[in-house]
């Protein structure tokens, strides 16, 4: 085939394919910083509030309420927890006393042989052992895992705060034994909450709520605690 010579040159102006561009390098975890909050509210005006208004995802409205009780003495800060953490990344807080204790004994036994016993006015026995043990976190603790939505409007968190009190003690097998046949285990509150809640940066959201124990026994009493986070990018 023959060609004229604009045709030429037209064909030789035709682009090159297009190379393709080398894999744009991840972008790196950016960092935040999570702030959580446990107020204690009386339950009556908990239920008065939330009968009345609607919780959303910012949850500024009811923060702003809250500050205002506790300028009147109505509620109380009991924990306030701030880690800094890279989204994708968990972050883990703890302000604990570990506590060991035993979960299962040995019961008492009598001894298969005696020797040198005398005047017994009751039959001889050995005392209990235990023979495994546990450890249990009493405090709080704050376990959370931020990621960082495309667009960076919000911030998805797969969280689960806690607080867990110690009571007092049981008696095991019961407090009719005798001291020296029976064991004192501890016994344990746990306040938690396990979800995954979406936050705006910059803005309370409510996690939850939790009761406390109170003076009867453990069982809870007349408040409840707000759980609140707040976490901001940069």
């Amino acid at each position: 085939m023959r060609f004229t010579f604009p045709a030429l040159a037209l064909l030789l102006c035709l682009p090159a394919a297009v190379a393709a561009d080398p894999a744009a390098p991840a972008p790196k975890a950016a960092a935040l910083h999570l702030t959580f909050e446990f107020v204690e509210v009386p339950l009556a005006d908990w239920g008065a509030w939330i009968s009345e208004n609607p919780l959303r995802v910012d949850a500024s409205p009811l923060y702003q309420t809250v500050g205002e009780w506790k300028k009147a003495g109505k509620a109380s800060l009991i924990e306030i927890v701030s880690v800094q953490g890279r989204s994708g990344q968990r972050c883990k807080a703890e302000s604990i006393t570990e506590i060991t204790y035993p979960t299962d004994f040995q019961p008492a036994k009598i001894p298969e042989t005696l020797s040198q016993i005398h005047n017994l006015v009751e039959s001889p026995s050995t005392t209990i052992h235990p023979e495994g043990f546990e450890t249990r976190n009493v405090g709080v603790t704050v376990e959370v895992d931020p990621v960082i939505s495309g667009d960076g409007k919000t911030v998805d968190l797969n969280l689960s705060p806690e607080i867990v009190r110690e009571l007092g003690t049981d008696a095991w097998p019961n407090d009719e034994v005798e001291a020296r046949h029976r064991a004192e285990t501890p016994r344990f509150y746990t306040a938690k909450i396990t979800s995954q809640i979406v936050a705006e940066p910059g803005k309370p959201t409510l996690v939850g709520t939790v009761r406390l124990p109170g003076a009867n026994e453990g069982a809870p009493g007349q408040t409840v605690v707000l759980v609140f986070a707040k976490v901001d990018l940069g």
